[in-house]
């Protein structure tokens, strides 16, 4: 093939390539949870081949144990807060509720004397400032759910047509990531040893990503339902499993459940207890997940825990939620080819 050739052909790739990648772009989510799933349960997957030796099978089976842990969470969640409202909105009258909002509005209940001292040095009116903020709070937290729970509705078809996207990818991937791993060691310029050496970098931090992410969820809603149960609350297994469910998504988090607890303990009249009720779950509960996932992640990857938390956070603030994906994947593909170009110039030291 002449130069001229050559040129135009890389060319015209180039071109479709990014035509391709635009096509794919708004199902990117789900096609890289999806080979992430696959990978994650994948071991399962050749298991299983010594009893079921029909691949579309195997690929079916998995898949559906796949789906059923993924939905399973929503419609216990569900049930279970169906429940609770019921059981709250028999057990909460009128009348303690409006006693409880006057003890939260009240400065000389909830702060004691020293806070309305402050307060008066600085001109500022108690009972006033604190319904403003007790007003002010109640109302962003019901604004907020409002909001995300008119998102979640409008963007119903969306969701559906990601999750199955997110089935199919796992299916497909579970039965043709053979074929699909040697389509790239031939599409690829490296050596076969170096391509292997990539994706099995790739397929160790995507199962240490899962993995992090669920130990990590898991430790939040342990602590969370223990901090309901320490301090008096209803159905710690319910909003512990809710508050676990929630710190997947870093951008929602435990917070949705214990701020509303919190105020509702303030509400009450149970003033030390909500003020130690928002303690614990600002130091333990939310800062766990801190200190579980990048320390899990980098010690499966072999990566300092630190460079670990810089690529979660960029990554959330560069691709939203799945920068906690994302983020980690760019950091050890960056370093794995970095590994492969000095080994490969024979650059073993700085």
């Amino acid at each position: 093939m002449k130069s001229e050739q050559k040129f135009f052909l890389i060319g015209i790739f180039i071109l479709f390539l990014a035509l391709v990648l635009a096509l794919f772009l708004p199902f990117i989510s789900p096609l890289i949870l999806g080979m992430l799933l696959a990978l994650v349960f994948h071991p399962l997957y050749i298991k299983i081949g010594s009893r079921i030796k029909n691949e579309n099978l195997r690929s079916f089976l998995v898949t559906l144990l796949i789906a059923i842990i993924i939905l399973g969470p929503f419609a216990l969640i569900i049930l279970g807060l169906v429940n609770e409202a019921v059981n709250i909105s028999s057990k909460i009258g009128s009348s303690e509720w409006e006693r409880g909002l006057q003890i939260l509005t009240d400065g000389k209940n909830l702060f004691g004397r020293f806070e309305n001292m402050i307060f008066q040095k600085f001109g500022i009116s108690a009972d006033l400032s604190l319904k403003d903020s007790a007003s002010g709070i109640l109302s962003g937290i019901s604004s907020f759910l409002y909001t995300s729970f008119n998102k979640i509705v409008s963007n119903g078809p969306k969701f559906v047509i990601s999750f199955l996207i997110l089935i199919m990818t796992t299916f497909y991937y579970l039965r043709d990531g053979e074929k699909l791993k040697e389509f790239f060691l031939k599409l690829s310029p490296l050596d076969n040893t170096d391509d292997l050496h990539l994706l099995a970098r790739i397929k160790e931090v995507g199962r240490a990503i899962f993995y992090g992410n669920i130990v990590s969820a898991l430790a939040q809603g342990f602590f969370g339902g223990l901090g309901f149960w320490i301090f008096g609350l209803g159905s710690p297994v319910l909003w512990g499993t809710i508050m676990a469910f929630l710190a997947i998504i870093p951008v929602l988090g435990p917070f949705i459940i214990f701020i509303p607890a919190g105020i509702y303990l303030l509400v009450s009249g149970n003033t030390l207890a909500g003020i130690l009720f928002f303690v614990y779950n600002f130091i333990i509960v939310s800062s766990v997940d801190n200190l579980i996932r990048p320390f899990l992640i980098g010690g499966k990857v072999k990566i300092h825990p630190f460079l670990v938390l810089l690529s979660i956070l960029g990554g959330l603030i560069l691709f939203g939620i799945m920068g906690i994906i994302y983020g980690p994947l760019i950091l050890v593909i960056f370093l794995t080819l970095t590994s492969l170009y000095l080994k490969n110039n024979q650059h073993k030291n700085l």
